[in-house]
């Protein structure tokens, strides 16, 4: 909203537009320790065997994320509480925004996705636990979560109005 409101009053600043999407206002995000241990990684596991919770990687920084939504987020993806919204949503930049960044992390919504990845990233620690902390099989995810759908809406609809992923 902040970049929207400078580029009507003329701003031509490179900073990429808020999309108005709310995917932002849709899960709470906190950064917790990778799987660099058995320990660390049956934690991980213990996240995505809830539901609405999913791991995510870019690089070497995690976060678990809560699929959520804030109750100030109106109908048209408006903030209802804009002049009074807390520090951590005034200073996030829609720069930093996935939809803007081009973003290549990568997000486990079940306990196989993420025993895939350590397969690959961490294999030891992929053995250990296949071993030990085994997650029973699981059904294949037949539906996206939230975030997933409001996502690729975002995408589909930037897709239709020509705009790059990389918000340029």
């Amino acid at each position: 909203p902040i970049f929207r409101e400078a580029k009507a009053r003329g701003d031509q600043s490179d900073e990429k537009n808020c999309t108005a999407c709310g995917l932002c206002c849709s899960y709470v995000a906190i950064e917790i320790d990778g799987p660099t241990t058995v320990k660390n990684a049956t934690q991980l596991l213990w996240y995505v065997y809830h539901e609405g919770v999913s791991l995510y990687v870019n690089g070497e920084d995690w976060m678990v994320q809560f699929d959520t939504t804030c109750v100030h987020l109106q109908p048209d993806y408006r903030c209802g509480i804009y002049h009074t919204r807390p520090h951590i949503c005034r200073e996030f930049s829609e720069q930093d925004c996935e939809v803007n960044t081009g973003d290549d992390g990568k997000t486990f919504f079940t306990a196989g996705e993420f025993m895939e990845h350590l397969k690959e990233a961490r294999p030891r620690i992929h053995g250990f636990l296949q071993k030990n902390f085994a997650p029973p099989a699981e059904e294949p995810r037949t539906r996206m979560t939230p975030f997933e759908f409001r996502f690729q809406s975002v995408m589909a609809r930037r897709k239709a109005l020509g705009v790059a992923a990389d918000g340029g």
